[in-house]
């Protein structure tokens, strides 16, 4: 009996020194989001001008930490300012050790999908263990027919153009799209139209200034029919003028919007739980 007891007073201690050591290692840092808003830095409202940014902020558990990684988010010449944006956020990974998550809206959609390409095929690869998924709202560069688990195919695919290097290829399990059906950032059709968007969308990537007639001169001269190009230009200049706070590109961030079939939660409570599930 002597001998058990001693067992049992010898274990306990144990226990004890364990668990007081345990008081003294250094508190784990919280796994990395890193975030960028879309063009303008318009991220949308929720009910009442909370941006989407402050909303992950506040709403990820502690094992996260959100950082907003700022760029300018113009659309004239958005080439410099997804370039900045790209340039930018390498830079935040780089500078910090440890896993690490992408999030990224409309043009920032755009900028974590080629780091996203970074991260496999280029500069980041020595830090592809370190990436535990990516979040994409309206994504200009998604892939046919990739979304997100249970999510229907909403069609289309991003409007950068209709293959690889425009549009993401073999994307993986962790790499989250959200595209609402309509949305030309993310759902651009394979159709006569949809070809001349992604024209006039590569346009607004190249050293365009914003003048209408610029646009025009620039490619017009290949659309067959003028009143098209007319359309097509304008109505690409306004998709990013204003769409970004009402119609389908202005979904993401809206709480009466379910994007999967039976499930109450919103895109962002659904990218929400993603995240949180992948620390």
């Amino acid at each position: 009996m002597t001998s058990w007891s001693a067992k049992i007073r010898s274990k306990v201690r144990s226990i004890g020194v364990v668990r007081a050591a345990s008081r003294h290692l250094p508190k784990r840092r919280p796994i990395a989001v890193y975030e960028l808003s879309g063009t303008f830095r318009l991220v949308g409202d929720i009910t009442s001008g909370v941006p989407t940014d402050n909303w992950f902020e506040s709403n990820l558990d502690d094992r996260f930490q959100w950082i907003p990684v700022p760029y300018e988010a113009d659309i004239y010449p958005m080439k410099e300012s997804v370039a900045q944006g790209v340039t930018n956020l390498i830079n935040h990974i780089n500078a910090r050790k440890g896993p690490f998550v992408v999030v990224g809206y409309s043009q920032g959609a755009g900028i974590v999908a080629n780091v996203y390409d970074a991260i496999r095929y280029g500069s980041l690869k020595p830090r592809r263990a370190d990436f535990l998924g990516g979040v994409a709202f309206g994504n200009p560069r998604r892939q046919a027919g990739h979304t997100f688990p249970r999510c229907p195919n909403p069609g289309g695919h991003g409007i950068g153009g209709a293959a690889y290097p425009d549009l993401l290829r073999d994307c993986e399990k962790l790499w989250w799209d959200f595209a609402v059906p309509g949305d030309p950032a993310a759902c651009t059709e394979d159709s006569e139209a949809g070809q001349w968007e992604s024209a006039l969308y590569q346009t607004l990537l190249s050293n365009y200034t914003g003048d209408i007639h610029e646009m025009l001169a620039l490619v017009g001269s290949g659309i067959p029919n003028a009143m098209l190009a007319v359309e097509l230009a304008y109505g690409i200049r306004n998709q990013f003028d204003g769409f970004v706070t009402s119609g389908a590109h202005a979904q993401y961030q809206n709480p009466a919007y379910h994007p999967l079939p039976g499930d109450p939660r919103s895109c962002i409570e659904i990218a929400r739980d993603y995240i949180n599930h992948l620390a």
